[in-house]
């Protein structure tokens, strides 16, 4: 029987094999003494170094490492030494581990080790023992390996290697002291020469999972968007049908909203397939929404199809200076549709409270939380007045919470509407709107040749209103407020950087747009207008 979170070793018949699953990426000094110790208990048979198959984010850039450098650095640390074996998981490690339970014989014991830290801390990465166990009749005891006195974070030996040359003496530090100079430099070198951009590295993982899919032959597979933590790719098949990936195997932990530098979170992957479900269930099918054509939990990947195929986003048309009217009056009539739907809409995050909190983040993060270069008295407090009006206003419906131009796209007068991993049912329906004008105003400042923008925002405008009805006078001065804070939070975005004078501009036109939220009721199509001619060339 198991007997969790212990340090007793009993007597068995049969082979007592310790398993040691971590990302190790490097390994270091306090993984080998772990498995030093591990290997010089009496008891002990063997011991199984498991790597797990996932991305190890090297702070401050978009590489990682791969399986490769940790198993290579491993060898070197472990030549020499008997009743040692590493492998790599294909990919949570500790679920690999848990296997085990199927590869022994019922005389066998296995002993999960976790480090100490975490076994003082009683982490539960192991809490199916109990049922594992009871089911095959295996002994299984946890234990933990005496490091505490080790004090080494694998996350400093990455964040040294991207410092260079001046912290390898902090990096040989911290790896085990039996090896030589030549060693270490060693070690040192395969790091440095592995690391490589996560995006190539999860495009490898992302086929070995397709090829397990049957989707058809492939003809190509690549990534939409260079430079992030959490690409999408676009997978075409030989028919040249093309399907999207969305995929989240290799984030730790929850992942947090706002940071540009992180993993895929994995819950936003089951919120787009919530929110993708109940879409084509409700919501009538005048707007085309990605197809679910694979979801798999173990692995966190999501496949979708492709909406309006030989189409192009609303982004790169705003960018050409193209405003087309039937097209901006279609997106926000969708949202109108949203906000109002008659029926209650589920929770999309597990409960109607996650959602809720969902909301209150994605809210502070456009609001209090936002950071700009000039940030005046008055704009912090406007700022704070929104957050509070907002807070307020949240009411039960379907909000979108990222309803920006690049993630709608067009084929002739039709339109499709991707990327539902932020939306939540619980919201405040101005923000949807804001978001959108925001990003509309911005490719208007940005790339009008004349003034045909002028009839799109005026049907953007009278196609919402015309959807919400009455809802709509408690909402304008949030509404544009929203737009403003749009405009603020494209301006401070790292990855966004407008020339001088187009930052300047919209900076002015955001800090105009948002003071309005002190007003009661406003003709929106006309401060619109106004902040548009004032800030214009």
């Amino acid at each position: 029987m198991i007997m969790p979170m212990t340090q007793k070793l009993t007597k068995s018949k049969g082979r007592r094999i310790a398993l040691y699953p971590g990302a190790f990426r490097p390994p270091h000094a306090a993984h080998y003494a772990a498995v030093r110790h591990l290997l010089a208990l009496p008891q002990i048979d063997e011991v199984v170094v498991i790597i797990a198959n996932r991305c190890r984010v090297i702070p401050g850039t978009t590489q990682a490492f791969d399986t490769e450098v940790a198993q290579r650095v491993w060898a070197m640390y472990l030549q020499g030494v008997e009743n040692v074996r590493v492998e790599i998981s294909p990919h949570n490690a500790v679920v690999h581990a848990l296997g085990y339970f199927t590869k022994v014989q019922s005389e066998d014991t296995l002993l999960f080790c976790l480090g100490e830290a975490d076994f003082e801390d009683g982490d539960d990465r192991f809490r199916t023992l109990q049922h594992l166990s009871v089911e095959t009749g295996i002994n299984a005891e946890v234990l933990s390996a005496p490091t505490g006195s080790i004090p080494i974070r694998a996350t400093v030996l990455r964040e040294a290697l991207v410092k260079g040359e001046d912290q390898k003496g902090e990096f040989f530090s911290a790896l085990p002291t039996h090896l030589t100079r030549n060693q270490q430099e060693v070690v040192w070198s395969l790091c440095q020469q592995n690391m490589r951009e996560i995006g190539d590295v999860l495009k490898e993982k992302v086929m070995t999972l397709l090829e397990g899919m049957n989707l058809g032959p492939i003809q190509d597979l690549w990534n939409t968007h260079f430079g992030k933590m959490d690409p999408v790719f676009c997978l075409q098949l030989k028919d040249n049908q093309r399907l999207f990936i969305k995929y989240a195997g290799d984030t730790v932990g929850a992942g947090t909203l706002g940071q540009r530098l992180s993993p895929k979170p994995r819950r936003r992957l089951a919120t787009e397939r919530r929110a993708l479900r109940w879409l084509k269930g409700n919501m009538r099918r005048n707007v085309e929404f990605p197809e679910i054509v694979h979801f798999d939990k173990s692995t966190w990947t999501l496949v979708t199809t492709e909406v309006c195929p030989g189409g192009t986003s609303l982004e790169s048309q705003l960018q050409k200076g193209n405003f087309d009217p039937v097209i901006a009056g279609k997106a926000s009539q969708f949202l109108a549709e949203c906000h109002t739907i008659s029926h209650p809409v589920p929770p999309l995050w597990g409960s109607a409270e996650a959602d809720r909190q969902h909301w209150k983040r994605i809210l502070a993060l456009k609001t209090s939380s936002l950071e700009v270069e000039t940030c005046s008295t008055d704009i912090r407090n406007n700022l704070g007045t929104l957050l509070f009006a907002s807070g307020n206003a949240e009411e039960n419906c379907f909000v979108h919470l990222d309803f920006q131009p690049k993630n709608i796209f067009i084929s002739g007068d039709n339109i499709g509407i991707i990327d539902f991993e932020l939306s939540s049912n619980i919201g405040d329906p101005a923000f949807d709107l804001g978001i959108f004008l925001g990003h509309y105003v911005h490719g208007i400042l940005a790339s009008a040749k004349d003034a045909s923008w002028k009839h799109a925002l005026k049907f953007a405008l009278q196609s919402y209103q015309k959807g919400v009805g009455k809802l709509w006078k408690s909402m304008d001065s949030r509404v544009i407020a929203f737009t403003g804070t749009t405009l603020l939070n494209i301006q401070a975005r790292e990855d966004v950087r407008p020339n001088q004078d187009l930052a300047g501009r919209m900076m002015q036109a955001g800090i105009f747009l948002l003071a309005q939220v002190a007003k009661k009721h406003i003709d929106a199509e006309r401060i619109l207008c106004q902040a548009i001619n004032d800030f214009s060339h």
